[in-house]
């Protein structure tokens, strides 16, 4: 994986804010493909601004995370004969809230790319689907931006 890094890397040192955000929509929207955004918004945000790239970052991975969602949509005529157990998994997901799943499974290591597959196999509300996304993103983003502005020093 050693060229994926190096392209990353290079990405960002020649757009900078811009190249944060391409390497998070790349990130997000290959499914089950690591890019390492979380590594590049911890280092771009050295000495840089950390609430910019944090926000840049979950609006980049946002829109990636669209893939999965549409990977879910696309996949309904397949699932046709599934229908019954995805409307038992559905009303199971719903019953704890869907929304707060969304963004639980984006501000942390879980693997929301199945979320997002499962809430376009559901059809979930693509708005709230984003919402969610994007503020569960945005938390973890953040959160990588203002841990590697603050505490360079204290790693090296």
């Amino acid at each position: 994986m050693g060229w994926l890094e190096d392209f990353a890397y290079t990405l960002v040192s020649q757009y900078g804010y811009l190249g944060v955000f391409i390497i998070s929509f790349l990130s997000s929207a290959t499914v089950f493909f690591p890019i390492p955004s979380h590594i590049i918004v911890f280092l771009f945000s050295v000495n840089n601004y950390p609430l910019l790239i944090g926000l840049l970052a979950a609006a980049g991975s946002c829109l990636g995370e669209v893939i999965s969602y549409g990977v879910g949509r696309g996949s309904l005529e397949l699932l046709e004969r599934y229908e019954k157990e995805i409307e038992k998994w559905k009303e199971k997901i719903n019953k704890y809230g869907m929304f707060a799943l969304l963004i639980a499974f984006a501000a942390t290591p879980l693997p929301d790319d199945l979320l997002g597959i499962f809430a376009g196999i559901t059809k979930y509300d693509l708005r709230k689907f984003l919402l969610a996304t994007f503020i569960g993103k945005a938390l973890m983003y953040i959160f990588i931006a203002y841990t590697g502005s603050l505490f360079w020093e204290w790693v090296l």
